[in-house]
């Protein structure tokens, strides 16, 4: 039987970078869905059933649906193309020293993950179990030099619910097959009507927060 080696709570920026250091490659490229090294980058083409028609569904649904199974054009079809990413600060005392990426980065994390690639090491993200739970919503007060005019943008707090389970080889620790990372936090979006796809929505911003502990 395969048991659970440990179960251990980080944040989403944490756990995203674990596992992209994992998976790295010591020699080539790091890939992108659209570099190849996974078919069509382990995703399905974009083939997901949810759709971006609400605030609540992108986040609750759509973003379930491409990030479990590992959907890399479903994934990259949610970001707005000047999306960003703010990690917690690595110093809790410094906000300056919280890290942020953009959209090319993101996918070249999140591409790495869906690939399915084994490192030298033997290690894969095997599964991703991601759940979102919508809290509020607000009309936006931070100001985005490409926010048009008139155009309502909203902040968003959820709660975040994820697991990466990752194979990892028998001779570590002890004979067990399985690790699985945890994150469990709040998290904030700013979300924004899709330009190119009228009657949808899109990922514009995303801000890491503290673990939380689950109820």
């Amino acid at each position: 039987m395969v048991t659970p080696k440990s179960t251990t709570p980080f944040s989403r920026a944490v756990l995203l970078l674990f596992c992209f250091i994992l998976l790295l490659a010591g020699s080539g490229c790091i890939l992108s869905p659209s570099e190849g090294g996974g078919g069509d980058g382990g995703g399905g083409g974009g083939g997901t059933k949810a759709d971006r028609s609400t605030r609540q569904k992108l986040l609750e649904d759509y973003f379930k649906e491409v990030y479990n199974s590992q959907d890399s054009t479903g994934y990259e079809a949610m970001l707005d193309e000047r999306y960003e990413f703010e990690s917690l600060p690595s110093d809790p005392d410094d906000p300056l020293t919280a890290e942020t990426w953009d959209k090319r980065e993101e996918l070249r994390i999140a591409g790495r993950m869906f690939s399915g690639w084994e490192n030298p090491d033997g290690k894969t993200v095997q599964a991703i179990d991601l759940k979102i739970l919508f809290q509020s919503e607000k009309e936006t007060n931070t100001f985005f030099q490409d926010q048009p005019d008139g155009e309502k943008w909203y902040d968003v707090d959820t709660e975040v619910d994820l697991t990466v389970t990752l194979h990892v080889p028998p001779s570590e620790g002890d004979g067990s097959e399985i690790l699985n990372k945890v994150v469990f936090s709040s998290q904030k979006f700013v979300v924004r009507p899709d330009p190119d796809e009228s009657g949808m929505w899109l990922i514009r911003r995303q801000v890491d927060e503290q673990p939380i502990t689950k109820r």
